[in-house]
């Protein structure tokens, strides 16, 4: 049945959850949870992530520190312990694609960019939101910049 379904329809984690809504009754007849069947979708499809990202900046007193093209600090050495970390576990436990790895890496550089650096001395403020739709990626984004 997904097959059909996302013959005209792009895979991205809201359609998946989309169609699940429309199978729910079977998958609870055959007895498989949402998220089995959620996790079977995701092997079988090609999920893609819409790059529909947007940012509202106040660069008034920022003081740049972050180069999200090359993954390093500006004046400072940083150390990838936990995205190292992170990034396996997304890939080995929950098999998802090099492709939306790789845009989460990408998207959370960019959100760090926008960062104070944590090491600047002096009194400073940086606020920032994340909105998005339901299972967009918004937790593994967020998770990516920790």
């Amino acid at each position: 049945m997904s097959y059909g379904f996302f013959a005209n329809t792009t895979c991205t984690p809201g359609a998946l959850n989309e169609f699940l809504d429309m199978v729910e009754q079977t998958l609870l007849k055959a007895g498989v949870s949402r998220s089995q069947a959620y996790d079977q979708l995701e092997r079988k499809h090609k999920i893609e992530v819409l790059d529909s990202s947007a940012m509202l900046q106040d660069h008034s007193d920022h003081i740049e520190w972050f180069n999200p093209d090359t993954n390093t600090a500006i004046s400072r050495p940083l150390n990838w312990h936990f995205w190292a970390h992170y990034r396996g576990w997304l890939s080995a436990k929950k098999n998802w694609s090099k492709g939306i790895v790789d845009n989460i890496d990408q998207e959370a550089s960019k959100v760090l960019a926008e960062l104070e650096d944590p090491h600047r001395p002096g009194i400073w403020d940086c606020r920032g939101m994340v909105v998005g739709s339901v299972q967009s990626g918004k937790t593994a984004n967020y998770t990516g910049v920790i």
